[in-house]
C-alpha cells in the first residue's frame, strides 16, 4: 500500500506513527451490524466471553474488543508489511504499538468519552452443517 505511493525518498525510514497512521470507520458506517451488539459501547459493556463466536444473521460485522493476555511477548515483526502500511521504522519498539497489538490498548477508541473507531470481527461464512456430515464421490 505505502510501498506503491514511492516520493523517491528512502521507504525504510519514512513512515508515521501508529496514532499518525491514517484510520477510517467506512465499513462500520456503512454496512449492517450485528444487532446484538449494534453499536461499540453495546459490545464494550458485554462481558467478552458473550463476544465469542455464534451465528450472526442479516449483519456483516460485530463490535468486539480484543481479548487481553496476562503477559504477552512480541515474538516478531515483518519489516515489510511495517513499510506496506506506512508505519515507520522502529515503531514496533513502541510501549503504544506492543500494547495495541496485544489488545490492551484501542489507539482509535476514546474509553473516558465512549466514541471514536472500535474494533470489529467481519462476519464470514463456513461449511454448511448439511455439508459436514456429507461425504462426496468423485469419479
Amino acid at each position: 500500500m505505502a510501498s506503491q505511493l514511492s516520493n523517491g525518498t528512502d521507504e525504510r525510514n519514512s513512515g508515521v506513527t501508529l496514532t499518525e497512521l491514517p484510520k477510517s470507520n467506512v465499513f462500520t458506517s456503512n454496512l449492517p451490524a450485528d444487532s446484538r451488539y449494534p453499536t461499540p459501547i453495546d459490545s464494550h459493556k458485554a462481558p467478552r466471553e458473550d463476544l465469542g463466536p455464534r451465528l450472526v444473521k442479516g449483519a456483516l460485522y460485530t463490535y468486539v474488543r480484543p481479548q487481553q493476555f496476562e503477559e504477552p511477548e512480541l515474538v516478531g515483526v515483518s519489516p515489510d508489511a511495517m513499510q506496506d502500511i506506512g508505519l515507520k521504522q522502529g515503531e514496533e519498539e513502541t510501549q503504544m504499538f506492543k500494547a495495541a497489538v496485544a489488545g490492551k490498548q484501542i489507539v482509535t477508541w476514546d474509553e473516558s468519552k465512549q466514541e471514536g473507531i472500535y474494533p470489529w470481527a467481519q462476519c464470514y461464512g463456513g461449511v454448511p452443517p448439511f455439508l459436514t456430515s456429507m461425504s462426496l464421490e468423485i469419479d
